[in-house]
């Protein structure tokens, strides 16, 4: 089965031609409840269930905040009907059950069983807009959008991340509006060489990326953000149940950067990334409105460990990197390699993201 082209664009089931970059299409889209999802053997998808209750619960989210003034955006608010159609599991199932079909059977076009189906990433977005014809400050229709394209290769080692403070707007905890997909892009506009932005309180507490979530291994017990302080990605869903299967000690807490010397290892998950081991951190102590802690660097291809955490006064600017970046300031730098418990972990992802995908019907268009 070949694909028809590398990107597609659906609008309430219609076909976008010419199709937009997804940048471009996001942009200029009116903002709205999103999600991003992946198949595992072409036609099913990984976590299927997670992603409509994710739907449904931003939904819920934003439709509080319009009704009560919180909404940066001011967006217009949705008839009371559609609203309780959006923010019903059942419903909203049915619903990108459906857009998801049609976007796949027109990305892969005729069945061909035979071959093998290509994995894609989608991207569904809901949203809605005033209707300029009967009431100018009421939606009385939503509209569905779904961006299908090749799922993109995993980054290939080294992989390096950058910390930046978190924004304290920041609210994806409480479910995905695509209007982050736009503020996050000034803590992404200097990331250079770097896979993802990870984000860091005023406390040292690394949170998560702006499209992952993010994981520490400290002495020996693997790390990372309770559920209520982060947007709970559908891969780290599954690293935290392959910790439990693989016996690997697991604390629901942030890691903090003051506790760096005691890492052993780091990782990202996300739906393109999976478990995706680290090589590199920056800690960017510019365009903060405070420093927290010392900046640091980890560079692989060094035997030892330079520096000594924390260099309040001492400013270390490694060659590469001020040659990578050279509007930064980097104070400290620091290495560890990929746990063998994380490359396990790895694997046990890889080998049970069959176990949670939903088939999707590809059954010929009519």
């Amino acid at each position: 089965m070949a694909g028809v082209g590398k990107q597609l664009l659906l609008h309430n089931l219609r076909p976008v031609r010419p199709c937009p970059g997804k940048s471009a299409w996001l942009d200029a889209a009116v903002p709205g409840p999103y999600t991003t999802m992946r198949t595992i053997d072409g036609t099913r998808i990984v976590e299927f269930q997670t992603h409509v209750d994710r739907i449904a619960q931003t939904t819920r989210t934003l439709a509080e905040d319009i009704a009560t003034g919180r909404d940066p955006k001011h967006r217009v608010p949705l008839a009371s009907h559609l609203v309780d159609t959006l923010t019903d599991q059942g419903a909203v199932r049915q619903l990108v059950l459906e857009h998801a079909r049609q976007a796949l059977q027109h990305f892969h076009g005729p069945c061909d069983t035979s071959q093998a189906v290509p994995d894609t990433r989608l991207t569904v977005l809901v949203n809605w807009e005033a209707d300029a014809e009967s009431d100018k400050h009421m939606a009385t229709a939503y509209n569905v959008d779904v961006f299908v394209e090749a799922l993109p290769p995993r980054p290939s080692q080294p992989v390096s991340v950058m910390l930046r403070r978190q924004p304290d707007s920041m609210t994806t905890k409480e479910g995905k509006d695509s209007k982050w997909i736009s503020q996050r892009k000034y803590l992404e506009a200097e990331k250079g060489e770097c896979n993802e932005v990870v984000l860091v309180r005023d406390s040292g507490a690394c949170v998560e990326g702006t499209q992952t979530n993010f994981f520490a291994l400290q002495r020996q017990t693997l790390l990372t953000a309770p559920d209520q302080e982060v947007l709970p990605g559908t891969i780290r869903k599954l690293a935290l149940a392959g910790a439990q299967a693989l016996d690997v000690a697991l604390a629901m807490q942030s890691p903090n950067l003051q506790a760096i010397s005691t890492w052993t290892s780091a990782f990202l998950s996300s739906t393109s990334r999976l478990v995706l081991p680290i090589n590199k951190v920056i800690f960017v102590s510019s365009h903060m409105r405070r420093p927290l802690i010392p900046a640091m660097i980890m560079l692989t291809g060094a035997n030892d460990r330079r520096g000594v955490w924390p260099m309040e006064k001492q400013i270390v600017v490694h060659p590469e990197v001020q040659a990578a970046f050279p509007e930064l300031q980097l104070q400290d730098i620091y290495q560890f390699d990929v746990d063998p418990s994380i490359e396990r972990l790895d694997k046990w992802v890889q080998q049970h993201l069959r176990d949670t995908a939903e088939s999707v019907s590809l059954e010929p268009l009519s």
